[in-house]
C-alpha cells in the first residue's frame, strides 16, 4: 500500500491560507462567534457522555486554529495544551466581552507551535 504524503509546498499553502482566515476572524465578532459555534455538535455529545462534567488532568487540542480556541473552551483540566503551526493571534474584534472572553481561555492554555507528530505530542504531555 502506497502512503500519501502531504508535500511542504501543499502544506505551506493550506497554512497560508489557515493563517488568512484566522486573521480575518481576530476582527470579525461574528465571524469568532461562529467559530465558537462551530463545536457544539461535539459538545453535545461530549455532554451527553459525561466529558464536560470531568475534569481531566491534562488535555490536549491538537489543531486549536490560529485564535487557540478549538474544544479548549469547553473542556476542563488541570493543564490545557494547545497544538497548531500557526501562532496564536489576540482577539481584536471591537466587542469587548467577546475579546476578553477569548483571551481568558486563551490566558489558561499553553500553546506550542507545530503539526501534530508523536514526538511533538509526547514532549507537551
Amino acid at each position: 500500500m502506497q502512503r500519501k504524503v502531504i508535500t511542504k509546498d501543499r502544506f505551506n499553502q493550506a497554512q497560508l491560507y489557515e493563517g488568512n482566515y484566522w486573521k480575518s476572524r481576530q476582527h470579525d465578532p461574528v465571524g469568532l462567534i461562529h467559530d465558537l459555534e462551530s463545536p457544539f455538535a461535539l459538545a453535545c455529545h461530549l455532554q451527553r457522555d459525561g466529558w464536560l462534567a470531568h475534569t481531566f488532568d491534562k488535555f490536549l487540542d491538537m489543531g486549536c486554529g490560529g485564535m487557540g480556541i478549538g474544544i479548549l473552551w469547553l473542556i476542563q483540566a488541570k493543564e490545557k495544551y494547545g497544538l497548531d503551526p500557526l501562532p496564536i493571534s489576540p482577539p481584536d474584534t471591537g466587542n469587548p466581552f467577546l475579546d476578553q472572553f477569548i483571551q481568558n481561555i486563551q490566558s489558561g492554555v499553553r500553546y506550542v507551535g507545530g503539526g501534530g507528530a508523536p514526538p511533538v505530542c509526547r514532549r507537551i504531555l
